[in-house]
């Protein structure tokens, strides 16, 4: 059986892990949470392991859903720090990249600024390009509607999105978002595939 996975291992180029988002019992495993700080350190492990396989340098994508303001009301926020810097300086040959949120949770830059605070060589953002399409659409359609007060959110572009990861930015995680974002799988609205049938998606995004 090893010699199976280590055969199969060999003929791809495994170079990022997403750690897990939830489970069927709903439990949340973004990062501000202790499930999902203990999924983090599984990823990360398990990342470990491929990059001694391959030899090469490994990515982890994570979560954060709590804006800083929640985490620090909690009192949690220094804690999420320190455990971040803590795997960080453990696992130098693994790229953490946290990635953003939609704009229907809090901070939506939220994850650049934590990157930043703690400035690690190792430590970056994701730009998932679904979830800044989810932003950019919802926010023009609140706008639109009257419903935006927020000078901040108006009319959210991916212009913004890569000029607040500037720097920091890791990772990109390239896929298309459909009807705000409602709904999974193929042609369905959150983690659409860029193909053949939306390819004006791809040349707007482009320009």
């Amino acid at each position: 059986k090893k010699d199976v996975i280590e055969n199969y291992l060999r003929n791809c180029n495994i170079v990022s892990i997403h750690t897990p988002l939830d489970n069927k019992t709903d439990c949340n495993y973004n990062i501000e949470t202790p499930e999902g700080q203990k999924e983090l350190v599984k990823s990360l492990i398990l990342a470990d392991k491929f990059s001694q396989f391959y030899g090469q340098r490994m990515n982890v994508v994570c979560h954060m859903e709590l804006s800083i303001k929640q985490q620090k009301e909690l009192g949690i926020y220094e804690k999420v720090k320190d455990f971040l810097c803590e795997n960080l300086d453990k696992y130098k040959n693994i790229d953490i990249g946290l990635e953003n949120v939609t704009i229907r949770h809090s901070g939506v830059y939220d994850n650049t600024i934590l990157v930043r605070e703690i400035n690690k060589e190792n430590f970056g953002t994701t730009l998932d390009i679904c979830h800044a399409l989810m932003s950019k659409s919802i926010t023009g359609f609140l706008t639109d509607k009257g419903k935006c007060e927020s000078n901040y959110y108006k009319y959210e572009t991916l212009t913004n999105a890569f000029k607040y990861n500037s720097g920091v930015l890791k990772w990109i995680h390239l896929n298309n978002a459909a009807n705000f974002g409602q709904g999974y799988g193929v042609g369905k609205g959150h983690g659409c595939i860029f193909d053949k049938d939306n390819i004006n998606d791809m040349n707007t995004l482009v320009k």
